[in-house]
């Protein structure tokens, strides 16, 4: 299994396109659907890649981490 962690990018007042861009696979690019990413977690977000099968750990700021809450419907 290959994990990935990285952090994120987007900046604070974003929109939901630029944040989903930003929350595509590290390794192959694969942009995965708002709803893809439920949970927040300890300032993380996890999910599992199903093109290239990777675990990947997006670190986020208490920021974005606010901004994703706002602009992602569904708990968080």
């Amino acid at each position: 299994m290959t994990r990935v962690s990285r952090t994120a990018t987007f900046g604070p007042h974003d929109d939901l396109a630029r944040i989903l861009a930003d929350l595509t696979c590290p390794l192959c690019g694969y942009p995965h659907p708002e709803g893809a990413h439920p949970r927040i977690t300890d300032n993380r977000i996890r999910f599992f890649c199903e093109n290239c099968a990777a675990f990947v750990t997006v670190a986020l700021s208490e920021e974005q981490a606010l901004a994703f809450s706002r602009a992602v419907p569904g708990p968080t």
